[in-house]
């Protein structure tokens, strides 16, 4: 079956080839001593992200040849400042914007030029505005936690509609005419507000109540692409993302599904069919595609009457990416840091981190001052160090941060293990190979030093014996 849909994959791919495109970045003002190094391209996917981390050359120049297969958005990333840009196949897009005007948002004054030049100058002119509307926006962070779900989605879905009122006053205000820019900016308003009404019902609770049929997410009803390229922007990929997510959760914990787990249980299994009952259920469409590829990736055990569900649900073009086999690191972490382009004193500093820990399991937590999660769990660590042993070494990797807050972090908890203030371009070297995307941000090396693929959420004093069982588990795989 597999090789049936490998070759019709490569039919569909003749008839709409991908092609490199190419793109070039003019970082005017730009001082490699004082500004970070590093850019990023992301090829925003749901499923199959691509990111690419290149090295700026002393005159603030680099250039990105992504290939792609459709029009899609892609987002430009330095310095933690995003600057989304719409790009087809075969493109030749450059873009020159003032590297201290980068840094505080203001792409306003940036130069653009490519197949979506209008587009995208659009885009970079209103960014920061748009940015304003949803920075004034509730958000489900910051908002009270016991707030009824239903006020909530009333109160997001009524700013939503405020937002849009909003674009509707900024287009008709400078005249703008361009379809696509509206759709890209109609799209983030409206997939910005469905990401937060998602994460609202989990977050900091356990909801055992929660049901995909529920009221409150019949707003998902209404969030299918209205064409083809909507479903590359980065918001429909952020969104779709927190919804898989919630439909795990669900299936995880609802009370709806507790005898149908209880079942499941008793003979051997995960709650995954239900989580797959409850996708299937959505209408057909991108979300759906999405969302099933998404728990798919995201399960480490498929059940076997499973394992071949996707063909009626995901085209041949989504299976042939899902199918191509994965390309396991096994460099080891001082390896990579040795060919990274980091100047001599950078990498010693990172260097002198690990020594003595061969043959351990290494524990990384990336943290910065003013993190709420990351100080929440402080508190922990030093019962879990105690716990883990001399067979664990933890590096404590603080970024964003002061040196006065670092060290002040550091006394206020007598936090044991090793401990270093990142610089820009360090920072860069983790985001490259722990795939950093927030924070707190866990990662762990195995005993070899090569870092495995393993995630630990952000924890509470409940979650030690699960950490310690998973360090106990990456040390012994590797003796």
């Amino acid at each position: 079956m597999k090789t049936r849909l490998l070759a019709l994959a490569f039919c569909i791919a003749l008839k709409l080839p991908a092609q490199p495109a190419e793109i070039s970045i003019q970082l005017d003002g730009y001082n490699a001593l004082v500004h970070k190094n590093f850019i990023e391209i992301d090829l925003s996917d749901v499923n199959f992200p691509k990111k690419t981390q290149l090295q700026l050359l002393e005159n603030g120049t680099v250039i990105a040849n992504p290939v792609i297969d459709q029009n899609r958005e892609i987002m430009v990333t330095y310095d933690d400042r995003e600057i989304p840009l719409l790009l087809a196949p075969g493109d030749h897009v450059k873009l020159q914007i003032n590297t201290d005007s980068l840094l505080v948002r203001n792409t306003t004054e940036a130069k653009v030029t490519g197949a979506f030049q209008v587009s995208n100058t659009l885009i970079l002119k209103h960014l920061q505005t748009m940015e304003g509307w949803f920075f004034e926006a509730s958000n489900a962070f910051a908002v009270d936690k016991t707030m009824p779900e239903e006020d909530y989605l009333a109160l997001r879905w009524g700013e939503m509609q405020t937002q849009l009122r909003r674009l509707d006053t900024l287009v008709r205000k400078e005249q703008i005419s361009d379809p696509i820019f509206m759709t890209w900016a109609s799209s983030w308003v409206r997939y910005e507000a469905a990401h937060d009404l998602c994460v609202f019902p989990f977050l900091g609770k356990r909801n055992n109540k929660a049901s995909e049929t529920d009221a409150y997410f019949h707003f998902v009803g209404t969030m299918e692409p209205a064409n083809a390229m909507v479903a590359t922007f980065r918001s429909f990929t952020d969104y779709v993302r927190v919804l898989a997510g919630d439909f795990q959760i669900i299936g995880g914990i609802s009370d709806k599904y507790a005898e149908q787990r209880q079942t499941l249980r008793a003979s051997g299994q995960s709650s995954f069919p239900i989580i797959f009952q409850i996708v299937s259920r959505l209408p057909p469409g991108a979300q759906r595609e999405s969302a099933m590829i998404y728990i798919f990736q995201n399960t480490p055990k498929i059940p076997p009457a499973y394992q071949d569900s996707l063909v009626g649900y995901v085209s041949a073009a989504q299976l042939n990416e899902l199918n191509r086999p994965t390309i396991v690191q096994s460099a080891t972490l001082l390896q990579l840091l040795q060919a990274f382009g980091l100047n001599e004193q950078e990498k010693q500093e990172l260097q002198q981190l690990y020594a003595d820990t061969q043959g351990k399991v290494v524990y990384h937590d990336f943290w910065f001052f003013g993190c709420a999660p990351c100080m929440a769990e402080m508190p922990y660590y030093n019962q879990l160090m105690d716990a883990a042993g001399d067979s664990t070494q933890f590096i404590f990797l603080a970024a964003h941060t002061q040196k006065d807050d670092f060290q002040r972090v550091i006394q206020k908890y007598q936090l044991k293990g090793r401990h270093h203030l990142l610089s820009k371009n360090q920072l860069a070297f983790y985001e490259r190979y722990f795939n950093i995307k927030g924070f707190p941000h866990h990662q762990l090396l195995n005993t070899k030093g090569v870092v495995v693929d393993r995630r630990i959420s952000p924890f509470s004093g409940a979650d030690l014996d699960q950490i310690l069982k998973l360090l106990e588990t990456v040390h012994t795989e590797e003796h």
